[in-house]
């Protein structure tokens, strides 16, 4: 359990979700037609371009997670801590997929890209289901999540580095 505890406490990569709520009421819609000049979007960037800016993101993460692991080596080390630590090295991986999601991409590898990223969401799901069922002392989900977490971190960190990925395309 100790062993689930700590690897726990490190896990990371993330993910954007998504949630909306709906409301039962009526809404008028206006569409209006608006024409934009050619010269408003961005450029499409290099895949060296995008590996650069990723990485960089992928290292800022890289350095949240060595504190929280840090941060769990000095702690009482339980399961408690786990789960809590756990849970914020989660909300520093979703925030760094956000800010890969919102990197421009090279049009060569946007489909790829996107793959990737889908899979650190997974990642950072799997991650959430294995905490949840540490902290219910719920062993055989906290097992599944974590062989989960384990499958798609492999298939995303070969990914990431056939696209060439230097920090984002190695899990710890």
């Amino acid at each position: 359990m100790e062993r689930s505890a700590s690897t726990l406490a490190t896990l990371g990569v993330a993910a954007v979700v998504l949630g909306g709520c709906g409301a039962a009421r009526k809404h008028t819609v206006v569409v209006q037609t608006v024409t934009v000049p050619a010269t408003s979007s961005k450029p499409t960037p290099t895949m060296t371009q995008f590996i650069a800016q990723a990485d960089e993101i992928c290292k800022t993460l890289k350095s949240e997670q060595a504190q929280v692991k840090q941060r769990f080596s000095e702690s009482s080390k339980g399961v408690t801590a786990a789960v809590q630590l756990g849970r914020q090295g989660i909300t520093f991986s979703r925030a760094a997929n956000a800010k890969l999601q919102a990197l421009p991409k090279p049009a060569s590898e946007a489909a790829t890209i996107e793959k990737l990223l889908t899979g650190y969401g997974e990642e950072a799901t799997d991650g959430t289901n294995a905490l949840d069922a540490l902290a219910h002392k719920e062993i055989s989900a906290e097992e599944a999540a974590q062989a989960a977490l384990t499958k798609v971190e492999a298939f995303d960190d070969g990914v990431a580095q056939t696209l060439g990925l230097k920090v984002c395309g190695k899990s710890e």
